[in-house]
Order: C-alpha cells, then structure tokens, then sequence
C-alpha cells in the first residue's frame, strides 16, 4: 500500500520533459502582438510640442514648432503647441540672403516637409493665433555667431551672392554682408564681370549693427594682416598711384597684392599743397614712408613729405625723394 502511494506521488511531481518543449501558440501570440504594438509608436512617431501658455507668450520668443503643412493662402502652418497652429509665411521660411528679388535681404523661400522639427520666432499674436517666422530665429542665431567671431577677430569665407556699384555683397552665416570696393581691390573690368558670383573670399569684419541689420566685411583687413611684418610703420614702400583725389593719392602697394595706401594732401609735401592733381597722376611710380596701420579697418597712412630731404622736393626736385 505505501508503494503504491510513493509512486503515485512520484507521477504527479514528475518534471515535465524539456527536449521538444515549446510555449503554446497562444502565449507566442501574445508576445509577438506585444511587441508589435511597443514598435509602432518609434516607427511612426513625431514630435509633439509641449503645450504653450498663451497669456505668458510674447512677440519675440523662439518656439519649437512641427511642420503640419503647407497653408491654404501660402507658407505653413505649424504646431507649436499652441491652441491653434501658428502661421509661416512663405518669406520667413528660411534664412538666404538675397535669394528672392525685390525681398528684404536675409529673407527666400523654401520647401519644407511635414514632420520636420523648426525653431521659429514669434512675430504676431492674436488671441490663440500665432504669426512665427523660422528666418528670424536662424538670423538670431547667425547673429549670435557673428558677434562671437567679431570678438575673436576671425577671418571668414564668405560666398560673394551679387555685385554692385559700390561694393559686393557676401553671405556671412546666412547674413548678407556689404563689401565695398575699398575694402576689396579689383579691376573696372573685374568688378563689372558678373563671373565674381558664387567667388569665395577671405574677409574680416569692419561693422556690425544687429538692430539696423548692417554687417560690413573687409577683404583689405586680410591681406593687410597677411603683411603686418611688411607693412609696420616706418617702412619705405613703393607703389603705383591708382586713384587721385581733392583729399589724396591711392597708391597701389608693390609685391602686396590688393593691399592699397592712403597718401594725403597734408602728407605730400613739407610745403603747401593746394591741389593734387597738380602733383601726381594715375600710374605714376612713388615712394613712401608708412606712417600708421590700422588694423581695425585695414587702413594704411603713407607720406613722402617724411622723406624730403629738403621742403618741396616732392614737387621739385622729385629723384631726390624716389630714387635713394
């Protein structure tokens, strides 16, 4: 009787045979529909704005918003978790200076797609309606850049976009910055050639004013800092007169390519001199003293009233002054 007990228990707590085990059909199911449903999410996800309070938005803030799509009468519209989705017009998609005829500069169209995640900058507000403009808050951030490399007084390749009468205009982090043709030596027939368009060019910067949007970029300033050693004051230099003016002579320096010189009137001579058309002419050969470099805007001060040995060589006796 107690074996037959003891083998009955024996049966009933038996393990159960683990080579060929598998887990049931319907356990399988519910682990892959499990799984299913963990992936979809990731796979088919977008961003989702967090929930703005309307009453502590203010013109100016910089949202994060998703592109929902394109608006009934142009631009988009995005989710910015705002009530109702914010509006972008066409022209504050994106910031490309001078990339639309007849737009303010730092402005151009773009396309975007739906889902794509944007900063942008509120521009308007009208009850649960919000104006944004993506250009504004990437020209914020180009800004930002700028002024940082102001203060570091880096040189910078800019891509020139157009040219003009007086000067080139170059994009400078997505900004359009103006250089004018003082601050960057080229011939008539050079300037004139619209080849110069999409030209790379080394350039430092001479002004920045963020609230009136004026960037100025000198190429002078680089090749005057490429030459410092050459052109400290107190060196003799040698050049050609490319421009005369009421006020003074340009003088194209030699052996520094681009690099021009300021020679004036009250620097020309220890006497009076009423005009200088009187003096010089354009391409006449001249030797002069550097008197200043200003590394601030490229500028350099010349003078051959230094190097006379006598007062009115200059206008006189002029081998005197050129030749030694």
């Amino acid at each position: 009787m107690i074996s037959l007990v003891v083998a009955l228990l024996a049966h009933v707590f038996a393990p159960a045979p683990i080579t060929g085990a598998r887990p049931a059909p319907a356990a399988a199911a519910v682990v892959s529909h499990a799984l299913l449903r963990a992936r979809r999410p990731l796979a088919c996800s977008t961003f989702k704005p967090q929930p703005l309070a309307m009453d502590a938005v203010s013109v100016g803030q910089i949202v994060v918003g998703t592109v929902l799509g394109m608006a009934e009468g142009g631009g988009y519209l995005l989710d910015v978790g705002a009530p109702a989705p914010a509006s972008v017009h066409a022209y504050e998609v994106c910031l490309k200076p001078n990339s639309t005829r007849g737009r303010v500069p730092g402005q151009g169209f773009a396309k975007l797609a739906a889902g794509e995640v944007y900063e942008a900058a509120v521009t308007a507000i009208d009850g649960d309606s919000l104006n944004v403009s993506i250009a504004q808050a990437q020209r914020s951030i180009s800004w930002r850049r700028v002024m940082q490399m102001i203060d570091e007084d880096v040189t910078y390749f800019a891509t020139v976009l157009r040219i003009g009468s007086a000067g080139a205009t170059v994009d400078i982090e997505g900004l359009a910055a103006f250089v004018p043709w003082s601050h960057w030596q080229l011939s008539e027939t050079e300037r004139a050639s619209q080849d110069l368009c999409g030209h790379k060019l080394h350039v430092k910067f001479l002004e920045a004013d963020q609230k009136r949007e004026r960037l100025v970029a000198s190429h002078r300033r680089v090749k005057v800092a490429q030459r410092a050693d050459e052109l400290a004051a107190g060196q003799v230099v040698d050049g050609v007169v490319t421009s005369v003016k009421p006020f003074g002579a340009v003088v194209r320096l030699d052996g520094i390519e681009g690099v021009d010189g300021l020679l004036h009137i009250s620097q020309v001579s220890q006497v009076y001199v009423e005009k200088m058309e009187s003096v010089f002419e354009v391409g006449e050969h001249v030797r002069c003293l550097v008197i200043k470099v200003d590394p601030k805007d490229g500028s350099i001060s010349l003078s051959t009233k230094m190097l006379e040995r006598r007062a009115g060589d200059v206008m006189n006796n002029r081998s005197a002054v050129f030749t030694r």
